[in-house]
């Protein structure tokens, strides 16, 4: 669901680009944002000959873990899908050849789910099969307009994003995510007499990531992008538009390395994903 942030904090933050925004966004997503903030993920563990956890690779495919951290980056909303796929609740479709799931809509907020088993040659399978199965094709779609109020604050929220990811090698011990995700996002917020009004379009892309088959592993290479443009209107004022590139790069250790630019800014950082208060940047 939406991130817990408080939509009024978001656009301040934004208010005060570019120096804030890195620490804004990382303390936000893993620190002090309630219990939905992206944290250190616990990949699945490897897969037996004998059986094939279908849900548990749908939501590796989701990209849910890592892309949460990526796109608390350029301060985009963060959901995940509405619970854990239930494979045996997702028919196969001959027509289009993909397990379809029924959508689920949580305060106005609706995620539909559909996820594609491929073999090694790229080809469809209406099963999964342990011996055949080698990657898992997951889309999302995410539709819908939720509205929620703190004292003297009042906030709607409207959400379309589309992501396609495929977890591939999964006949093998390196199992690797490619994939992108596109969305139109709107916040506006209300305070007192005054209104506010923020609008995003952002690509997110998965390059090469490296996704752990053993708890508590990080991944060993890999990168995830966020481009952004965000359009900020205070109260009747003209709106001031922010162009942002975020990236995260992966070492197989918890420091990662991440790159923001906002307007002509640039920051470079490390961070511990364990320690959050590691924060480390520097300015160029």
């Amino acid at each position: 669901m939406l991130h817990p942030c408080h939509p009024r904090r978001r656009v301040m933050h934004l208010a005060r680009l570019p120096m804030s925004v890195l620490g804004a966004a990382l303390v936000a997503a893993l620190a002090g944002c309630g219990s939905d903030s992206p944290t250190m993920p616990s990949p699945p563990t490897s897969q037996t000959p004998k059986s094939v956890d279908v849900s548990a690779l749908v939501g590796t495919a989701s990209n849910s873990t890592y892309g949460g951290l990526a796109r608390s980056l350029v301060l985009l909303p963060s959901y995940t899908a509405a619970s854990p796929v239930n494979a045996a609740a997702c028919p196969f479709s001959g027509a289009d050849q993909l397990f379809e799931c029924g959508p689920v809509t949580i305060d106005g907020i609706t995620f539909k789910t559909s996820y594609q088993l491929l073999d090694a040659g790229g080809h469809p399978l209406s099963t999964a099969d342990a011996t055949t199965l080698a990657a898992v094709r997951t889309i999302i779609d995410v539709d819908g307009t939720a509205s929620f109020a703190t004292t003297g604050v009042t906030s709607t929220a409207t959400i379309h994003s589309h992501s396609d990811n495929t977890l591939s090698g999964l006949l093998t011990s390196r199992h690797t995510l490619n994939g992108q995700t596109t969305e139109r996002d709107t916040l506006a917020t209300v305070s007192g007499s005054t209104a506010t009004k923020l609008a995003v379009t952002a690509t997110t892309t998965v390059d090469k990531l490296d996704i752990p088959t053993t708890v508590g592993a990080y991944p060993a290479t890999g990168a995830i992008t966020t481009d952004a443009t965000t359009s900020i209107s205070l109260g009747g004022g003209t709106p001031a538009t922010v162009q942002t590139h975020a990236s995260i790069t992966f070492n197989g250790t918890s420091v990662v390395t991440i790159t923001i630019t906002v307007g002509s800014a640039t920051q470079r950082c490390t961070l511990d994903l364990a320690n959050p208060a590691s924060l480390a940047c520097t300015s160029t």
